[in-house]
């Protein structure tokens, strides 16, 4: 069987973009985000990474690399929800009041097909209890 890889050295802090990153090391950071997506916890992914024989250190560097960005779109995202909360707030109360106007529109619209309704009802009982008168109005 395979021998487990034991992922326990560091490496001093070294700055990563992606532009530093070599092939392996960028492949690594995508197996560990798409690992990350699906729930699996960092270490894990890493250690799949070890066990699959790829450079420790280069797992090092695209775990960092992961972890540094992840940060950096969290802080973004938090500063984004910031700015863009109040008009999201203003949509929800345009939302109501659009949605009471609707109820409006509708009740009334239901008020006048039950208005027109009874008007048939009340003609066709008209026309039912006077059949016979209006047979022999067409019959002259």
């Amino acid at each position: 069987m395979f021998k487990k890889k034991k992922i326990e050295e560091k490496i001093p802090e070294i700055k990563t973009s992606e532009n530093n990153l070599n092939d392996e090391t960028k492949e690594i950071a995508s197996g560990i985000k798409n690992a990350l997506e699906r729930g699996e916890s960092l270490e894990k992914a890493m250690q799949s990474f070890a066990n699959a024989n790829y450079n420790i250190n280069n797992i090092m560097l695209a775990a960092d690399y992961i972890t540094k960005n992840a940060s950096q779109q969290i802080k973004e995202t938090q500063s984004i929800n910031k700015t863009t909360q109040k008009p999201i707030q203003k949509e929800k109360n345009l939302t109501k009041e659009t949605g009471k106007k609707i109820l409006g529109m509708k009740k009334n619209v239901f008020i006048i097909v039950i208005i027109i309704s009874i008007v048939f009802l009340v003609g066709a009982l008209i026309l039912g209890l006077n059949w016979n008168n209006f047979l022999s109005f067409f019959n002259k």
